[in-house]
């Protein structure tokens, strides 16, 4: 018999902490690959939404037959309805305030969404007013950073992340290269 299976065998406290601890740092890992690629589908989920935007409004489509645009944009908006009722939730220690003000500024990303559909432009400058307030430069929306500046650090950085991504599907949308990056 090996030492190590005899100290197992025998109840030798150090090598049952060691593997446990071995056992934690590999379930930690685990975890953290789960949270990792949970981020990647939060991010193909709003990926997916600026898609859909893109192709509700492309050339092609409005250039088709009435009939057809019609199917099209209903497609389309029957799959953004579908994505937005989609909750990603990466759930870090949160206070009760910090959850409500991640559910508010969720609201207002979901909103603009719905904006950009109808009004690009619109929702360009509130976008990008948002990345600035963020960032900290420039024009900044005041009750945005007040609920914002309430989120979880990580969940701020996720709000940028989701914003820059608009921002960038927004700009393409109305054919122009995106001034925030």
């Amino acid at each position: 018999m090996e030492p190590e299976e005899a100290s197992a065998v025998s109840g030798d406290p150090r090598s049952v902490s060691g593997q446990l601890k071995q056992m934690m740092e590999l379930v930690e890992r685990q975890v953290d690959a789960l949270v990792e690629d949970t981020r990647r589908i939060q991010a193909e989920r709003d990926n997916l939404i600026g898609t859909l935007l893109i192709l509700q409004n492309d050339e092609n489509v409005q250039g088709l037959e009435p009939r057809d645009k019609e199917t099209v944009s209903a497609t389309c908006e029957s799959l953004v309805q579908k994505c937005l009722g989609v909750e990603i939730n990466i759930d870090p220690a949160r206070e009760p305030d910090q959850e409500v003000a991640l559910h508010m500024v969720n609201n207002w990303i979901d909103q603009l969404v719905l904006t950009a559909r109808q009004d690009p432009a619109q929702a360009r400058l509130k976008c990008e007013t948002y990345v600035r307030t963020l960032n900290g430069d420039g024009l900044v929306d005041e009750t945005f950073s007040s609920i914002v500046t309430g989120c979880a650090t990580t969940d701020r950085e996720t709000v940028g992340s989701r914003l820059s991504g608009l921002l960038n599907y927004i700009d393409y949308m109305m054919g122009r290269p995106s001034e925030m990056e």
